[in-house]
Protein backbone atom coordinates (compact mmCIF):
# COMPACT_ATOMS: atom_id res chain seq x y z
CA UNK A 1 0.00 0.00 0.00
CA UNK A 2 1.28 3.81 -0.95
CA UNK A 3 2.99 5.67 2.02
CA UNK A 4 1.61 8.48 2.89
CA UNK A 5 3.49 11.34 4.41
CA UNK A 6 2.00 12.23 7.31
CA UNK A 7 2.45 8.71 8.40
CA UNK A 8 6.32 8.66 7.92
CA UNK A 9 7.54 10.10 11.25
CA UNK A 10 9.98 13.28 10.77
CA UNK A 11 13.06 13.21 10.97
CA UNK A 12 15.63 15.57 12.80
CA UNK A 13 17.03 17.95 9.93
CA UNK A 14 19.89 19.06 9.91
CA UNK A 15 21.06 21.58 7.27
CA UNK A 16 25.00 20.99 6.04
CA UNK A 17 27.17 23.22 4.15
CA UNK A 18 30.64 23.90 3.42
CA UNK A 19 30.91 26.70 5.64
CA UNK A 20 33.95 28.52 4.96
CA UNK A 21 36.51 25.62 4.72
CA UNK A 22 36.52 22.05 2.36
CA UNK A 23 35.61 18.42 2.42
CA UNK A 24 32.02 18.55 3.03
CA UNK A 25 31.67 15.71 0.62
CA UNK A 26 34.10 13.30 2.17
CA UNK A 27 32.79 13.87 5.57
CA UNK A 28 29.02 13.15 3.79
CA UNK A 29 30.84 10.15 2.15
CA UNK A 30 31.70 8.88 5.59
CA UNK A 31 27.66 9.22 6.40
CA UNK A 32 26.73 7.60 3.10
CA UNK A 33 24.36 4.09 4.23
CA UNK A 34 24.08 5.24 7.68
CA UNK A 35 20.18 3.07 8.63
CA UNK A 36 19.62 6.00 10.46
CA UNK A 37 19.67 9.07 7.86
CA UNK A 38 18.32 10.07 4.81
CA UNK A 39 20.72 11.60 2.60
CA UNK A 40 20.61 11.72 -1.20
CA UNK A 41 24.73 11.71 -2.28
CA UNK A 42 26.16 14.57 -2.82
CA UNK A 43 23.97 17.68 -3.14
CA UNK A 44 21.84 17.47 -6.06
CA UNK A 45 19.21 19.59 -4.68
CA UNK A 46 21.38 22.74 -3.98
CA UNK A 47 19.34 25.26 -6.10
CA UNK A 48 15.45 23.50 -4.48
CA UNK A 49 15.08 26.68 -3.17
CA UNK A 50 15.77 29.12 -6.08
CA UNK A 51 14.47 26.79 -8.39
CA UNK A 52 11.13 26.64 -6.15
CA UNK A 53 10.85 30.78 -6.16
CA UNK A 54 10.77 29.92 -10.27
CA UNK A 55 8.03 26.98 -10.17
CA UNK A 56 5.67 28.88 -7.77
CA UNK A 57 6.27 32.86 -8.67
CA UNK A 58 6.08 32.89 -12.34
CA UNK A 59 2.75 34.73 -12.61
CA UNK A 60 0.98 31.79 -13.42
CA UNK A 61 -1.90 29.89 -11.35
CA UNK A 62 -0.14 28.19 -8.09
CA UNK A 63 1.15 24.73 -9.15
CA UNK A 64 -0.25 21.36 -8.08
CA UNK A 65 2.02 18.64 -6.63
CA UNK A 66 1.85 16.75 -10.16
CA UNK A 67 3.22 20.17 -12.12
CA UNK A 68 5.88 20.41 -9.23
CA UNK A 69 7.19 16.89 -9.49
CA UNK A 70 7.92 17.04 -13.54
CA UNK A 71 9.57 20.76 -12.99
CA UNK A 72 11.61 18.54 -10.15
CA UNK A 73 12.51 15.55 -12.36
CA UNK A 74 13.65 18.22 -15.37
CA UNK A 75 15.74 20.96 -13.06
CA UNK A 76 17.03 18.23 -10.89
CA UNK A 77 17.33 14.90 -13.15
CA UNK A 78 20.38 14.31 -11.56
CA UNK A 79 18.40 12.70 -8.50
CA UNK A 80 17.52 9.79 -10.95
CA UNK A 81 20.96 10.18 -13.02
CA UNK A 82 24.17 10.96 -11.19
CA UNK A 83 25.14 11.72 -15.12
CA UNK A 84 22.77 14.48 -15.71
CA UNK A 85 23.92 17.98 -14.93
CA UNK A 86 26.77 16.22 -13.59
CA UNK A 87 28.67 18.65 -11.22
CA UNK A 88 32.10 18.26 -9.79
CA UNK A 89 31.03 15.84 -7.30
CA UNK A 90 32.53 12.30 -8.83
CA UNK A 91 29.58 10.79 -9.07
CA UNK A 92 29.91 9.37 -12.69
CA UNK A 93 33.34 7.62 -11.53
CA UNK A 94 32.03 5.32 -8.97
CA UNK A 95 32.54 2.27 -7.85
CA UNK A 96 36.00 -0.19 -7.66
CA UNK A 97 37.09 0.55 -11.25
CA UNK A 98 35.70 4.09 -10.97
CA UNK A 99 33.30 3.30 -14.22
CA UNK A 100 29.53 3.16 -12.23
CA UNK A 101 26.96 5.72 -11.37
CA UNK A 102 23.95 6.08 -9.55
CA UNK A 103 20.48 5.61 -11.42
CA UNK A 104 16.99 5.18 -10.10
CA UNK A 105 13.40 4.76 -11.83
CA UNK A 106 11.51 7.57 -13.16
CA UNK A 107 8.71 6.36 -13.03
CA UNK A 108 8.52 4.56 -9.57
CA UNK A 109 10.02 7.83 -7.97
CA UNK A 110 7.44 10.11 -9.20
CA UNK A 111 4.31 7.85 -8.49
CA UNK A 112 5.85 7.34 -5.02
CA UNK A 113 5.99 11.06 -4.44
CA UNK A 114 2.52 11.64 -6.45
CA UNK A 115 1.05 9.07 -4.17
CA UNK A 116 2.91 10.51 -1.00
CA UNK A 117 1.75 13.71 -1.46
CA UNK A 118 -1.89 13.81 -2.61
CA UNK A 119 -3.70 14.91 0.30
CA UNK A 120 -0.60 17.73 1.61
CA UNK A 121 -0.73 21.06 0.79
CA UNK A 122 1.82 22.37 -1.13
CA UNK A 123 5.11 23.35 0.53
CA UNK A 124 8.71 23.80 -0.10
CA UNK A 125 9.09 22.59 3.30
CA UNK A 126 7.10 19.25 2.62
CA UNK A 127 8.08 18.70 -0.68
CA UNK A 128 12.17 18.71 0.25
CA UNK A 129 11.04 16.19 3.16
CA UNK A 130 9.28 14.29 0.53
CA UNK A 131 11.97 13.99 -2.04
CA UNK A 132 14.39 12.85 1.32
CA UNK A 133 11.26 10.02 1.56
CA UNK A 134 10.99 9.02 -1.54
CA UNK A 135 14.57 8.60 -2.76
CA UNK A 136 14.71 6.37 0.43
CA UNK A 137 12.29 4.34 -0.44
CA UNK A 138 13.47 3.43 -4.46
CA UNK A 139 16.53 2.39 -2.27
CA UNK A 140 14.85 -0.12 -0.43
CA UNK A 141 15.90 1.34 2.75
CA UNK A 142 13.65 1.11 5.68
CA UNK A 143 12.35 4.71 6.70
CA UNK A 144 10.72 3.54 10.13
CA UNK A 145 14.52 3.16 10.77
CA UNK A 146 15.27 6.76 10.34
CA UNK A 147 15.90 9.36 12.80
CA UNK A 148 17.61 12.23 11.15
CA UNK A 149 18.23 14.00 7.74
CA UNK A 150 21.06 15.51 6.39
CA UNK A 151 20.28 18.17 3.51
CA UNK A 152 23.32 19.20 1.84
CA UNK A 153 22.73 22.38 0.66
CA UNK A 154 26.58 23.43 0.38
CA UNK A 155 26.08 27.17 -0.52
CA UNK A 156 26.95 28.96 2.53
CA UNK A 157 24.18 31.89 1.67
CA UNK A 158 21.41 29.42 1.25
CA UNK A 159 21.31 28.48 5.45
CA UNK A 160 19.68 31.27 6.61
CA UNK A 161 17.95 32.51 3.33
CA UNK A 162 16.10 29.37 2.38
CA UNK A 163 16.48 26.24 4.67
CA UNK A 164 16.04 28.49 8.23
CA UNK A 165 12.68 29.71 6.96
CA UNK A 166 11.25 26.42 6.62
CA UNK A 167 13.14 24.67 9.75
CA UNK A 168 13.98 26.91 12.46
CA UNK A 169 14.67 24.30 14.71
CA UNK A 170 17.37 22.78 12.62
CA UNK A 171 21.09 21.73 13.02
CA UNK A 172 23.51 23.37 11.17
CA UNK A 173 26.88 21.64 10.56
CA UNK A 174 29.56 23.84 8.26
CA UNK A 175 32.88 23.41 7.12
CA UNK A 176 36.37 25.04 8.50
CA UNK A 177 39.62 24.85 7.49
CA UNK A 178 43.19 26.81 7.36
CA UNK A 179 42.14 30.06 4.83
CA UNK A 180 45.82 29.84 3.99
CA UNK A 181 45.96 26.24 2.70
CA UNK A 182 42.15 26.76 1.47
CA UNK A 183 42.56 29.92 -0.62
CA UNK A 184 45.20 28.44 -3.48
CA UNK A 185 42.95 25.60 -4.42
CA UNK A 186 39.21 27.29 -3.85
CA UNK A 187 40.78 30.25 -6.54
CA UNK A 188 41.96 27.88 -8.68
CA UNK A 189 39.87 24.59 -8.93
CA UNK A 190 36.69 25.48 -7.04
CA UNK A 191 36.20 29.17 -9.20
CA UNK A 192 38.24 28.94 -11.93
CA UNK A 193 38.55 25.43 -12.98
CA UNK A 194 35.23 25.37 -13.12
CA UNK A 195 34.66 28.42 -14.92
CA UNK A 196 36.45 27.41 -17.77
CA UNK A 197 34.64 24.19 -17.68
CA UNK A 198 31.32 25.56 -17.82
CA UNK A 199 31.74 28.97 -19.94
CA UNK A 200 32.10 29.83 -23.34
CA UNK A 201 36.03 31.00 -23.71
CA UNK A 202 35.59 34.13 -24.00
CA UNK A 203 33.27 34.28 -21.00
CA UNK A 204 35.34 32.75 -18.87
CA UNK A 205 38.33 35.02 -19.77
CA UNK A 206 36.54 38.02 -19.06
CA UNK A 207 34.65 36.73 -15.94
CA UNK A 208 37.69 35.33 -14.01
CA UNK A 209 38.20 38.73 -13.33
CA UNK A 210 35.92 37.56 -10.15
CA UNK A 211 37.65 34.57 -9.13
CA UNK A 212 39.34 36.13 -5.96
CA UNK A 213 36.83 38.39 -4.74
CA UNK A 214 34.66 35.29 -4.77
CA UNK A 215 37.32 33.53 -2.77
CA UNK A 216 37.74 36.28 -0.26
CA UNK A 217 33.74 36.06 0.09
CA UNK A 218 33.62 32.87 1.07
CA UNK A 219 36.40 32.57 3.61
CA UNK A 220 35.55 35.69 5.26
CA UNK A 221 32.23 35.09 5.40
CA UNK A 222 31.27 31.71 5.10
CA UNK A 223 30.52 31.14 8.84
CA UNK A 224 28.76 34.65 8.96
CA UNK A 225 25.72 32.54 7.27
CA UNK A 226 24.93 31.75 11.39
CA UNK A 227 24.07 34.94 12.38
CA UNK A 228 20.77 35.26 13.41
CA UNK A 229 20.36 31.08 14.00
CA UNK A 230 20.13 29.82 17.49
CA UNK A 231 23.45 29.61 18.87
CA UNK A 232 22.77 26.07 20.44
CA UNK A 233 21.89 24.08 17.03
CA UNK A 234 25.28 25.96 15.23
CA UNK A 235 28.02 23.27 15.14
CA UNK A 236 31.77 23.15 13.15
CA UNK A 237 33.62 20.13 11.83
CA UNK A 238 37.43 21.34 11.66
CA UNK A 239 38.42 19.76 7.78
CA UNK A 240 41.88 18.68 8.79
CA UNK A 241 40.42 16.60 11.74
CA UNK A 242 39.15 13.86 8.98
CA UNK A 243 42.34 13.40 8.25
CA UNK A 244 44.39 13.17 11.98
CA UNK A 245 41.65 11.76 13.99
CA UNK A 246 38.45 10.26 11.75
CA UNK A 247 37.16 7.90 14.16
CA UNK A 248 36.56 10.66 16.57
CA UNK A 249 35.07 12.90 14.25
CA UNK A 250 32.63 10.86 12.68
CA UNK A 251 31.53 9.48 16.47
CA UNK A 252 31.50 13.33 17.59
CA UNK A 253 28.95 14.04 14.09
CA UNK A 254 26.81 10.98 14.53
CA UNK A 255 26.34 11.82 18.31
CA UNK A 256 25.28 15.05 17.93
CA UNK A 257 23.28 14.21 14.91
CA UNK A 258 21.29 12.07 17.06
CA UNK A 259 22.15 8.77 15.36
CA UNK A 260 24.12 5.92 16.20
CA UNK A 261 27.41 4.09 15.07
CA UNK A 262 27.82 2.01 12.51
CA UNK A 263 30.32 0.64 10.03
CA UNK A 264 29.77 2.49 7.30
CA UNK A 265 31.54 5.27 8.90
CA UNK A 266 35.06 3.61 8.26
CA UNK A 267 34.46 3.94 4.25
CA UNK A 268 34.08 6.67 1.44
CA UNK A 269 31.28 5.91 -0.79
CA UNK A 270 27.92 7.06 -2.45
CA UNK A 271 25.06 5.21 -2.71
CA UNK A 272 27.34 2.61 -1.39
CA UNK A 273 30.07 2.57 -4.43
CA UNK A 274 33.23 3.86 -3.25
CA UNK A 275 33.72 7.42 -4.24
CA UNK A 276 37.41 8.88 -5.47
CA UNK A 277 36.43 12.58 -5.38
CA UNK A 278 36.84 15.26 -8.50
CA UNK A 279 39.52 15.58 -10.94
CA UNK A 280 38.63 19.14 -10.91
CA UNK A 281 39.97 19.68 -7.55
CA UNK A 282 43.28 18.85 -9.05
CA UNK A 283 43.72 15.59 -6.49
CA UNK A 284 44.23 12.44 -7.94
CA UNK A 285 41.40 9.43 -7.34
CA UNK A 286 41.84 8.47 -4.21
CA UNK A 287 39.03 6.34 -2.04
CA UNK A 288 39.79 7.80 1.49
CA UNK A 289 40.75 11.20 2.55
CA UNK A 290 43.41 13.06 0.67
CA UNK A 291 46.29 13.51 3.21
CA UNK A 292 47.81 16.72 1.13
CA UNK A 293 44.80 18.64 2.45
CA UNK A 294 46.79 19.00 5.93
CA UNK A 295 50.01 19.65 4.23
CA UNK A 296 52.35 22.55 4.24
CA UNK A 297 52.58 23.29 0.25
CA UNK A 298 50.83 26.43 0.58
CA UNK A 299 53.56 28.01 1.61
CA UNK A 300 55.06 28.28 -1.45
CA UNK A 301 51.91 29.35 -3.25
CA UNK A 302 50.75 32.41 -0.62
CA UNK A 303 52.64 35.66 -1.06
CA UNK A 304 53.74 37.27 2.53
CA UNK A 305 51.26 40.23 2.20
CA UNK A 306 48.10 37.20 1.41
CA UNK A 307 49.63 35.46 4.28
CA UNK A 308 49.77 38.45 6.77
CA UNK A 309 46.53 39.68 6.22
CA UNK A 310 44.68 36.07 6.06
CA UNK A 311 46.35 35.90 9.62
CA UNK A 312 45.56 39.09 10.70
CA UNK A 313 41.80 39.46 9.69
CA UNK A 314 41.25 36.23 10.87
CA UNK A 315 43.25 36.26 14.10
CA UNK A 316 40.26 35.37 15.93
CA UNK A 317 39.49 32.34 13.60
CA UNK A 318 42.85 31.18 13.91
CA UNK A 319 42.90 31.17 17.72
CA UNK A 320 39.63 29.51 17.79
CA UNK A 321 40.63 26.59 15.67
CA UNK A 322 44.85 26.26 16.64
CA UNK A 323 45.91 27.31 13.44
CA UNK A 324 49.43 28.72 14.58
CA UNK A 325 49.97 32.17 13.31
CA UNK A 326 53.41 32.70 11.74
CA UNK A 327 53.30 36.30 10.49
CA UNK A 328 50.66 38.48 12.38
CA UNK A 329 51.77 37.41 16.00
CA UNK A 330 51.38 39.90 18.61
CA UNK A 331 47.56 41.85 17.15
CA UNK A 332 49.37 44.99 18.61
CA UNK A 333 48.47 48.41 18.02
CA UNK A 334 50.70 48.32 15.38
CA UNK A 335 49.93 45.27 13.74
CA UNK A 336 46.52 46.82 12.99
CA UNK A 337 47.49 49.35 11.42
CA UNK A 338 49.92 47.93 9.39
CA UNK A 339 47.61 45.15 8.52
CA UNK A 340 44.67 48.21 7.86
CA UNK A 341 47.06 49.42 4.92
CA UNK A 342 48.42 45.81 4.08
CA UNK A 343 44.93 44.82 3.21
CA UNK A 344 44.17 47.41 0.74
CA UNK A 345 47.46 46.19 -1.26
CA UNK A 346 46.23 44.15 -4.53
CA UNK A 347 46.64 40.30 -3.58
CA UNK A 348 48.93 38.26 -5.57
CA UNK A 349 45.88 37.15 -7.38
CA UNK A 350 44.72 39.68 -8.09
CA UNK A 351 47.78 41.01 -9.42
CA UNK A 352 47.99 37.90 -11.67
CA UNK A 353 44.80 39.03 -13.17
CA UNK A 354 46.35 42.61 -13.79
CA UNK A 355 48.95 41.06 -15.67
CA UNK A 356 46.83 38.52 -17.55
CA UNK A 357 44.95 41.55 -18.54
CA UNK A 358 47.74 42.87 -20.28
CA UNK A 359 49.45 39.96 -21.75
CA UNK A 360 49.67 39.72 -25.31
CA UNK A 361 49.11 35.82 -25.24
CA UNK A 362 46.09 36.04 -23.55
CA UNK A 363 44.56 39.06 -25.68
CA UNK A 364 45.49 36.65 -28.61
CA UNK A 365 43.88 33.90 -26.87
CA UNK A 366 40.82 35.43 -26.77
CA UNK A 367 41.05 36.94 -30.31
CA UNK A 368 41.28 32.95 -31.09
CA UNK A 369 38.20 32.28 -29.35
CA UNK A 370 35.78 34.67 -30.46
CA UNK A 371 37.23 34.22 -33.97
CA UNK A 372 36.36 30.43 -33.14
CA UNK A 373 33.15 31.00 -31.82
CA UNK A 374 32.04 33.33 -33.99
CA UNK A 375 32.45 30.61 -36.82
CA UNK A 376 30.91 28.08 -34.43
CA UNK A 377 33.83 26.23 -34.98
CA UNK A 378 33.88 26.74 -31.17
CA UNK A 379 30.36 25.67 -30.03
CA UNK A 380 28.22 27.86 -27.43
CA UNK A 381 27.25 26.06 -24.29
CA UNK A 382 24.08 26.45 -23.66
CA UNK A 383 23.38 28.61 -20.39
CA UNK A 384 19.12 27.67 -20.46
CA UNK A 385 18.84 25.24 -18.36
CA UNK A 386 21.32 24.50 -16.03
CA UNK A 387 21.44 26.09 -12.83
CA UNK A 388 24.79 26.73 -12.80
CA UNK A 389 24.09 29.81 -15.11
CA UNK A 390 21.09 31.03 -13.49
CA UNK A 391 21.28 30.69 -10.20
CA UNK A 392 25.14 29.56 -8.68
CA UNK A 393 25.88 32.15 -6.00
CA UNK A 394 29.10 33.11 -7.93
CA UNK A 395 27.46 34.07 -11.40
CA UNK A 396 25.08 36.72 -9.59
CA UNK A 397 24.30 39.70 -11.36
CA UNK A 398 25.84 38.04 -14.98
CA UNK A 399 22.41 37.37 -15.98
CA UNK A 400 24.04 34.45 -17.94
CA UNK A 401 20.42 32.62 -18.70
CA UNK A 402 19.40 35.43 -20.52
CA UNK A 403 19.51 35.72 -24.38
CA UNK A 404 22.44 37.86 -25.67
CA UNK A 405 21.62 39.55 -28.80
CA UNK A 406 25.15 39.45 -29.91
CA UNK A 407 25.21 35.08 -29.58
CA UNK A 408 21.81 34.97 -31.50
CA UNK A 409 23.72 37.71 -34.00
CA UNK A 410 26.19 34.53 -35.12
CA UNK A 411 23.07 32.47 -35.34
CA UNK A 412 21.30 34.59 -37.78
CA UNK A 413 24.72 34.97 -40.16
CA UNK A 414 24.76 31.41 -39.94
CA UNK A 415 21.35 31.55 -41.51
CA UNK A 416 22.62 33.33 -44.71
CA UNK A 417 21.75 36.67 -43.31
CA UNK A 418 24.96 39.57 -43.15
CA UNK A 419 25.78 39.54 -39.37
CA UNK A 420 29.03 37.91 -39.34
CA UNK A 421 31.97 40.02 -37.60
CA UNK A 422 29.53 41.70 -35.04
CA UNK A 423 29.91 39.15 -32.33
CA UNK A 424 33.69 39.66 -32.82
CA UNK A 425 33.41 43.32 -32.16
CA UNK A 426 31.48 43.55 -29.62
CA UNK A 427 33.64 41.13 -27.40
CA UNK A 428 36.81 43.42 -28.55
CA UNK A 429 34.86 45.88 -26.51
CA UNK A 430 33.88 43.82 -23.64
CA UNK A 431 37.33 42.79 -23.05
CA UNK A 432 38.63 46.04 -23.45
CA UNK A 433 36.18 47.76 -20.75
CA UNK A 434 36.97 44.87 -18.74
CA UNK A 435 39.60 46.73 -17.00
CA UNK A 436 37.60 48.67 -15.45
CA UNK A 437 35.32 46.03 -13.70
CA UNK A 438 38.62 44.21 -12.73
CA UNK A 439 39.56 47.11 -10.55
CA UNK A 440 35.83 47.25 -9.46
CA UNK A 441 36.38 43.79 -8.10
CA UNK A 442 39.41 45.04 -6.43
CA UNK A 443 36.76 47.30 -4.34
CA UNK A 444 34.52 44.83 -3.65
CA UNK A 445 37.14 42.95 -2.46
CA UNK A 446 38.42 45.85 0.12
CA UNK A 447 35.01 46.54 1.08
CA UNK A 448 34.93 42.57 2.39
CA UNK A 449 38.30 42.44 3.94
CA UNK A 450 36.83 46.19 5.79
CA UNK A 451 34.08 44.72 7.41
CA UNK A 452 36.14 41.55 8.31
CA UNK A 453 38.55 44.03 9.54
CA UNK A 454 35.84 45.45 12.08
CA UNK A 455 34.50 42.33 13.08
CA UNK A 456 38.13 41.30 14.09
CA UNK A 457 38.31 44.60 16.15
CA UNK A 458 34.87 43.90 17.63
CA UNK A 459 35.74 40.25 18.16
CA UNK A 460 32.32 39.67 16.74
CA UNK A 461 33.01 37.01 14.44
CA UNK A 462 30.93 34.26 14.36
CA UNK A 463 33.28 30.94 15.51
CA UNK A 464 31.89 28.02 16.86
CA UNK A 465 34.23 25.64 18.76
CA UNK A 466 35.57 22.47 17.33
CA UNK A 467 38.83 20.30 17.67
CA UNK A 468 42.01 22.19 18.76
CA UNK A 469 46.01 21.13 18.66
CA UNK A 470 49.44 21.02 19.89
CA UNK A 471 51.96 21.50 17.83
CA UNK A 472 50.34 19.81 15.02
CA UNK A 473 48.51 16.90 16.87
CA UNK A 474 45.08 17.16 17.63
CA UNK A 475 44.75 16.96 21.77
CA UNK A 476 40.89 18.20 22.18
CA UNK A 477 38.30 15.59 22.62
CA UNK A 478 35.44 17.76 21.78
CA UNK A 479 35.67 17.51 17.99
CA UNK A 480 32.54 18.90 17.58
CA UNK A 481 30.67 21.39 19.70
CA UNK A 482 27.72 23.90 19.65
CA UNK A 483 28.42 27.70 19.51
Amino acid sequence: MPVKFHEIPEPKMICFYVGNGSGSKPLQGYLDGHPELYMLPAYPLTYFYPHWGDWTNNGAASPGWPELIEALLYNHSSILDSREFAGHNGLTTLGKDQNEVLVIDREEFQQILLNMLADEPVSSRTFLLAIHYAYAICQREDIQSKKALLYHVHVPAYVNRHVAKDFPDMLTIGMVRDPRANVYGRYNHSFAAVGVERLNTSDALIYAQRNYRVTATLIYKGMEVLRGLPKENCVVVRTEDLHYRRDDVMQAVTNVMGIGGDSCLKQMTFGGLEWWGDTIYGMKPMNTFNPCVVSDHWKATIGWVDWYVFEGLLCNYFGRYSYPREKYVTNSGLDRVMLFFMMLVPTAFEKAILKAYFQPSNWLRFWQAIREEDSSARPFKDYSRHAYYRHKWTNQGLNLDKPRWYINAVQWSNGGQPCRGIYVIVNIIRYTLNFIFIIGEVVHRWAICSRAFLRMLKRSEILPPSSMRDNGKPYNARIIAPL
